[in-house]
């Protein structure tokens, strides 16, 4: 285990919680780190190594909160829905791979690996691009 992600607090001051013991008595990988330090209790699977390029999050704009919020895409710990959390990572994802109109293109139906994934597909980042942001053969003429 490295240290904390949050504050930088050494190996010492970071301990690995399980979900239950035979999980951690299988070697899994726990399902939280927490941080004496920081007080932080961290869900694993959102945090990436220091080798990952995905900036890990991206804080959403106002108008990304209350458009996600009016649609009844945001959700809690407990819910099935995306929480801010994990909006907030698939914005970075977006971000990174070069996603224009990341809110158009995100899924509330998937996971935020699904989305994660999806916005790796749609990402025009290293010239990829889709098929929705490809020009038209009119478009690419200038033939409108």
């Amino acid at each position: 285990m490295n240290n904390c992600p949050n504050c930088g607090a050494g190996e010492s001051q970071v301990l690995p919680v399980y979900e239950d013991d035979e999980r951690r008595e299988a070697g899994e990988q726990p399902t939280f780190i927490a941080c004496k330090s920081c007080n932080k209790l961290m869900r694993t699977r959102y945090l990436r190594d220091q080798d990952d390029e995905i900036p890990p999050q991206a804080t959403l704009t106002k108008a990304e909160r209350k458009w996600l919020s009016a649609r009844g895409m945001v959700g809690n710990q407990h819910s099935n829905k995306l929480s801010i959390i994990e909006w907030q990572c698939l914005k970075g994802a977006a971000l990174y791979f070069g996603v224009s109109d990341w809110t158009a293109k995100a899924d509330s139906t998937l996971t935020a690996e699904e989305n994660i994934s999806l916005m790796e597909q749609y990402g025009t980042k290293n010239n990829r691009t889709t098929l929705r942001d490809t020009p038209t053969d009119a478009e690419y003429y200038g033939e409108t």
